[in-house]
Parts: structure tokens; C-alpha cells; sequence
């Protein structure tokens, strides 16, 4: 049986990846690949974090606390720190969309990709996703692509393919909506509960600081929020001076560097 807590952060982990899973549906990332990312965090923090006398925790302890088998943690291990991630399969969407621009049955004479007629027998949609999509229903695939504007439907019901990706993502998405504050959030409580907790030493500690409103009015939600983004701005602007005379002194010859991040956030209950 789990104990209590964690079923508690079984919970929480539920409640904080919703979020987290639009942003990543949106970017036309599935749960294989999600779960291939996830598989190599546990195997990496492992074996990092758990040896003995500073040496890497070997294969068999890592399967113990991983749950995965010792042949997929050697096999993560074996891959080294420049694991490709372009080698996890790609949802049914993408794979589909990638063999119509690369299988020559589906192409015109110039290599183009053709347009599809919906069913029928070889060189269809249907035998498109047939081959290349297992029991997903040609007809659910196809409504997807049309909806996110990978695939254009002609008047004659002729499919167009219009991008060889499902999502095509803007490049300001992965660095300011997960890079920056989701890893900024996510070691900022791994080094408070490790470093920083009371058994340990709290001067360590990183500022982790959290308000909360309860029973606001909804028609004054919007007036708050406003309010509170002005005070953020004036905050972080202050810090953002402050932060700049420490850059000075990081370009004396002899100095070590690192990069230090502060990050202000707002959320409401029932956005997410």
C-alpha cells in the first residue's frame, strides 16, 4: 500500500500536470514521448543523486527505485548526456504527416506531396493512416489535422496537406512557458525540501514566497489581477537593478560566474 503522502503528491503531480499537458498538446507532444522524457529524468536523477561515496548508483539499485527494468536503465545510461529525443516516436498525427511528404506513393511527379481523397483503396487518406497510424480512425485523425490546419479540406473533400508538422509551435513557447519558469519553479523546491529544509541549512534556502486570496469576489478578479501585475513589474524591475551591479563585478578577470533567476507568477484556482 502508498502511504499517505504519497497518494497526496500522486495527487498533487495530477493537479500540476494539467497545465503543463495543454502547453504540451499543443506543441503536438504526446503521452510516448512524454513518458521517454520522464523514464531518462528518473534514471538521471538516480543515479546522480543516490550513490555511495560520491560514485554513480549502479544499474541494478536504479532499477530498484526506478521500477524499470535493468536493460532500459543501461540502455539510458549507455546513451550518455546528448540523448537524442528525436529518436522517442512521434504521435500518430506526426508520423502520418511525415510519410505523406516522404513516401513516394503519396507523392506528384515533382516529390510534392499529392492530395488525398478520404477513402478508398491504395494512395487514400484512409490507406495513409492505415500503414502508418495502427487502429487510430482515419476519420478522427483527419478531423484533427483539419482543426489545428495541418490539412485543408477542398470543396470536392480532397485533403490538402498544408505543414509537415501536426503543431508547429511559436519559438518564444518552450523558452518562456517552460524553460524559464518551469525549471526556475521545479528547482526551487527540489533545493528548498534538500538543501534548504530545517534539518539542513536554512541559510541555503531559496526565496520561494506564496499569497493567497481567498473568497475574492468574482467581478473584482480582474481589478485585482491588474493591480497585482503593476506591483509585480515595479518588483521585479527593482530586483532586475539590483541584479545588474552584481553583473558588474562578474567581469572582473579573476571571477567565477553563474546566472541567478528570480521569477514572479500569478494563477488563479480555476485556470489550469
Amino acid at each position: 500500500m502508498r502511504s499517505r503522502l504519497q497518494e497526496k503528491l500522486l495527487g498533487l503531480l495530477f493537479k500540476a500536470l494539467r497545465p503543463l499537458v495543454h502547453i504540451l498538446l499543443e506543441a503536438g507532444i504526446g503521452h510516448r514521448e512524454f513518458a521517454e522524457v520522464a523514464k531518462r529524468a528518473y534514471v538521471d536523477v538516480a543515479i546522480k543523486n543516490y550513490g555511495i561515496r560520491g560514485r554513480d548508483t549502479n544499474i541494478s539499485r536504479v532499477a530498484v527505485m526506478t521500477g524499470l527494468t535493468r536493460k532500459e536503465v543501461k540502455k539510458i545510461k549507455d546513451s550518455g548526456a546528448g540523448y537524442d529525443f528525436s529518436e522517442v516516436k512521434q504521435i500518430p498525427a506526426n508520423t502520418v504527416l511525415n510519410y505523406w511528404y516522404c513516401d513516394e506513393e503519396f507523392l506528384d511527379g515533382s516529390g510534392e506531396p499529392k492530395g488525398l481523397d478520404f477513402a478508398g483503396g491504395p494512395g487514400s487518406f484512409s490507406d495513409l493512416v492505415k500503414r502508418y497510424a495502427g487502429d487510430i480512425p482515419p476519420g478522427a485523425l483527419r478531423t484533427e489535422l483539419i482543426r489545428t490546419g495541418a490539412v485543408e479540406k477542398r470543396a470536392d473533400g480532397m485533403l490538402i496537406p498544408k505543414t509537415k508538422d501536426f503543431r508547429v509551435s511559436q519559438e518564444n513557447l518552450v523558452q518562456w512557458s517552460l524553460e524559464r519558469p518551469l525549471f526556475g519553479i521545479t528547482s526551487n523546491l527540489a533545493h528548498n525540501i534538500f538543501v534548504g529544509r530545517p534539518s539542513k541549512d536554512r541559510q541555503k534556502s531559496w526565496t520561494s514566497r506564496v499569497v493567497e486570496f481567498s473568497g475574492v469576489d468574482l467581478h473584482s478578479v480582474p481589478e485585482l489581477r491588474a493591480r497585482i501585475k503593476e506591483k509585480a513589474i515595479e518588483t521585479t524591475e527593482l530586483i532586475n537593478s539590483e541584479g545588474m551591479r552584481y553583473e558588474d563585478l562578474g567581469k572582473a578577470e579573476d571571477s567565477q560566474n553563474t546566472s541567478v533567476f528570480f521569477g514572479c507568477f500569478y494563477w488563479e484556482e480555476s485556470g489550469g
